[in-house]
């Protein structure tokens, strides 16, 4: 946490965006609890299939109620809007459901502390924003703490020593 909130700037600010963004987070901590406790009953792509309906469905009511901008249909809009349906989202949440459904979802879910560091590097390789030094400290310590998480200790086996017993 520390390191998303060094790489976001060391600020947080309470606004609309951030308040918006709470609900999404629980939600998203509640499904990867409930995918690792039910999901093996499931397959990863009916779970897959449901979470693009409902999801869709409600960003597509939220934009309807806040987005007051035109589309503007063209191929460089319709081939991005492709992209991020097929693989930013289906084979990614498949792959997200076979990895809560096979593995430990606390260490699952340390990886997601990568996502806002990579969101601020590509803006800075693909829209030109400015890098700074915090951006490389957060993603440091955002890469401490998956280690840290992931990381087993090689458990010591305890010596098998005689018990001896003196009879006096």
């Amino acid at each position: 946490m520390i390191g998303v909130f060094i790489t976001l700037g060391g600020q947080l600010n309470l606004q609309i965006g951030t308040l918006l963004s709470l609900f999404p987070s629980i939600s998203w901590a509640t499904s990867t609890l409930l995918i690792n406790t039910y999901g093996k009953r499931f397959d990863v792509w009916v779970l897959t299939g449901y979470q693009m309906l409902f999801g869709g469905l409600f960003l597509l009511l939220f934009s309807f109620l806040f987005e007051l901008q035109v589309m503007i249909v063209s191929i460089e809009s319709v081939g991005l809007t492709l992209w991020l349906a097929i693989m930013a989202s289906v084979v990614q949440f498949t792959i997200w459901f076979y990895l809560l459904q096979n593995g430990d979802p606390g260490k699952t879910s340390a990886f997601l502390f990568l996502a806002p560091f990579f969101g601020v590097l590509f803006g800075w390789l693909l829209l030109g924003e400015k890098l700074h030094l915090t951006t490389l400290t957060g993603g440091l310590f955002i890469l401490i703490g998956i280690f840290l998480v992931n990381w087993t200790s090689k458990k010591h086996k305890p010596r098998i020593t005689e018990n001896k017993t003196f009879n006096h």
